[in-house]
């Protein structure tokens, strides 16, 4: 859980350090990964990691069927 934060405290320096340059289209982008990455660390906080499921298109309904 530790490095998720710590990956989204080095994006959010990242967009800041972005936004004093003028360079805002990259900074957005580092700042909303940094908030993915801190909802994603308070979710393995949360759940223990536990809960966290990844789906192939086949099995949500998105794959072909040939």
């Amino acid at each position: 859980m530790a490095k998720w934060f710590e990956k989204s405290d080095k994006d959010k320096e990242v967009a800041y350090l972005l936004l004093d340059k003028g360079y805002y289209p990259e900074a957005c982008f580092h700042a909303v990964l940094a908030v993915e990455l801190r909802l994603k660390g308070i979710l393995v906080q949360t759940t223990g990691g536990n809960n966290l499921y990844t789906f192939d298109k086949e099995t949500i309904g998105g794959g072909s069927k040939n």
